[in-house]
């Protein structure tokens, strides 16, 4: 994959990354602790999560065409990295975060994680599908050609 191709599919993770954080927020929030008034820096929690977990994401990035197993590898050591990105950004807005909420929101980390990572390849196995039928027209023309 060249590298303009993966920062592509980077900033469509990174929308829906905040996307569903801002999500994730509002229905805790309202759930949880629906007395509690929210302060003008939360508004910037989502932007935050979203470009760390982004960045990790890197690991994932090869010039080269990786095995499946390497790729696998390579997710796996995201989603790590992705659950340790949460935990200190958690904590560093809320120094004072209780452990049962630290655990549901590394839970939803899991769950957005899993979404952005299904919604990827959908968007990749659409991809393939288009170029498998482009090259079967081709292969077609291609035979009637050589009739």
């Amino acid at each position: 994959m060249e590298f303009k191709e993966f920062l592509k599919a980077r900033l469509l993770d990174f929308l829906l990354i905040q996307a569903g954080i801002t999500l994730v927020i509002g229905l805790l929030g309202w759930l949880l602790q629906p007395t509690v008034k929210l302060g003008p820096m939360i508004l910037f929690v989502p932007f935050v999560y979203a470009f760390f977990c982004v960045l990790v994401s890197f690991v994932t990035y090869s010039k080269h065409e990786l095995s499946v197993r390497a790729m696998a590898g390579r997710k796996v050591i995201q989603f790590g990295l992705i659950e340790v990105v949460v935990v200190l950004v958690s904590y560093a807005f809320e120094p004072s975060l209780e452990r049962s909420m630290a655990a549901v929101i590394m839970l939803s980390a899991a769950v957005i994680c899993a979404i952005v990572q299904g919604i990827d390849y959908l968007i990749a196995r659409r991809a393939a599908n288009e170029l498998t039928a482009e090259l079967r027209l081709l292969q077609e023309q291609e035979t009637r050609r050589t009739q």
